[in-house]
This record gives C-alpha cells, structure tokens and sequence, in this order.
C-alpha cells in the first residue's frame, strides 16, 4: 500500500513543489527562503527523493539503466539541495559575474 502510494504520489508531489516554489518565485527570494526552509517543503522533498529512490531500485532488475540513473541522480540532487540547505542556511545560489578586466562580482539574480 504504502509503496503503490509512493509510486503514484511521487510525481504529483514533485509537481506540486516545483509548482509553489515557481510562485513564490514571483514574490522575491526572501519567501523563495522562506519556503525552502519549511518543514513541510523538506518533508515533501523527502517523500520524492524517498519515491524516486523505490523506482531506481525497481528499474535495476528489470534492467531500465537509463531509468535508474536519472532517478538516482534525482536523489543525488535533493541530498545535495537539502545539505545545502541545511550546512549554508541559505536559499541563495551565486553566480559569478564579470565586471570588467579584472573586478568579480558575486550575484543574487539570474540574468
């Protein structure tokens, strides 16, 4: 029962998380933290690393390799998201511009 419902619920639950955090992407980085921080968010985002993880072990004996490794690489991801998380206590990603010959300049926005 419970893995038929990870199986099935995994995908929508994904959706569902990518969906808020785009929306609160409209509202700043500040509530982009606020939510990426959450309980709720984390446990969500456990649950699909947890559902991605039972269908990388499901693909390996029926031989689906591409399967399994892009859902390994999913939980890859997460872990990698959540010790960001957790270690940084941060939501922000930097990226490195260049702002003349020599000057570098560390970015919060993404153009």
């Amino acid at each position: 029962m419970l893995i038929s419902l990870l199986r099935r619920g995994g995908p929508l639950l994904a959706s569902a998380l990518v969906l808020f955090a785009a929306v609160a992407c409209l509202f700043g980085p500040e509530s982009v933290q606020r939510l990426v921080g959450s309980g709720w968010y984390v446990a969500g985002a456990g649950i699909v690393a947890l559902s991605s993880l039972l269908a990388a072990v499901i693909a390996v004996p029926r031989r689906f390799w591409t399967s399994a490794i892009q859902h390994f690489g999913l939980v890859v991801a997460l872990i990698g998201v959540f010790v960001n998380q957790k270690a940084a206590h941060s939501g922000y990603l930097f990226l490195e511009q260049r702002g003349g010959i020599s000057d570098v300049v560390l970015s919060r926005n993404f153009r």
